[in-house]
């Protein structure tokens, strides 16, 4: 595992939650706000945002981090639903998805 996603897996300003169906998600905005790291059971992947304006771009998300696996775009989309889920939980702001 690379050296920058260990150190935003330790980050003291990582947050986390649960859904209900039990899911473990943590979520960390880098940067300027230009970049986010999520974790959702365990496994992660770096994706881009404008913090400012609240928007996901959702071609971002592109692979998980720990194997290297390819994200699908079905796959992406449902990520992106969660993504905008768990910031608006989070934060308490709503988070828009823009897809290009």
């Amino acid at each position: 595992m690379n050296f920058y996603l260990e150190k935003c897996k330790s980050n003291p300003n990582l947050r986390a939650t649960k859904d209900e169906s039990g899911n473990e998600y943590r979520f960390l905005i880098l940067g300027r706000g230009e970049d986010v790291f999520f974790e959702k059971n365990g496994f992660s992947l770096f994706c881009t945002m404008d913090a400012v304006n609240r928007k996901l771009f959702v071609q971002s998300i592109k692979l998980w981090e720990e194997n290297k696996k390819k994200i699908g775009k079905k796959e992406r989309n449902g990520l992106a639903q969660e993504i905008k889920l768990i910031y608006e939980k989070l934060y308490g702001e709503e988070l828009e998805l823009v897809v290009v």
